[in-house]
């Protein structure tokens, strides 16, 4: 039972999972520092390797989540992390085209754009296009779910 407490130790090298307090779902894309310098982050399913056990304390973060410091000694297999409460949840763009009568409000779901990324991950950007069409498919997927229970 002891054994369960305290991180996978691979030779000389730590392995653990960042998961969200609230959740419990694994965390991606989380910066570790640890004060020895090593950097690392977490992969798809939250999990992290770190190569040099000699050091004292880890900084953790994740723009969607608060940053924490975690000493040595306090390390278990899974750390967690508390979400930053002033994350956005939508995105609204509004558009002016010049010379013309135009005005369009467009709003864009954090998940739509997770979404996206997940897509494209290797892009860093994202056509309004593809967003429009993602927009679509879930009102259709909508619409269908209705007229089912209907």
């Amino acid at each position: 039972m002891f054994l369960l407490l305290l991180p996978l130790t691979i030779g000389a090298q730590i392995k653990g999972m960042v998961v969200s307090t609230e959740t419990n779902v694994p965390v991606r894309d989380v910066v570790i520092t640890t004060d020895r310098g090593e950097r690392t982050v977490t992969a798809w399913d939250g999990t992290f390797l770190l190569k040099d056990t000699t050091f004292r304390q880890l900084s953790l973060g994740n723009v969607h989540y608060l940053r924490r410091v975690v000493y040595r000694e306090e390390l278990t297999d899974t750390v967690t992390l508390i979400p930053d409460i002033n994350s956005l949840d939508e995105v609204v763009v509004i558009g002016h085209a010049r010379g013309k009568a135009f005005n369009r409000r467009f709003s864009v779901d954090v998940e739509e754009l997770k979404a996206i990324d997940r897509a494209s991950p290797n892009s860093g950007t994202f056509s309004m296009g593809e967003l429009k069409r993602l927009k679509k498919k879930k009102k259709l997927k909508h619409l269908k779910e209705v007229l089912r229970n209907y």
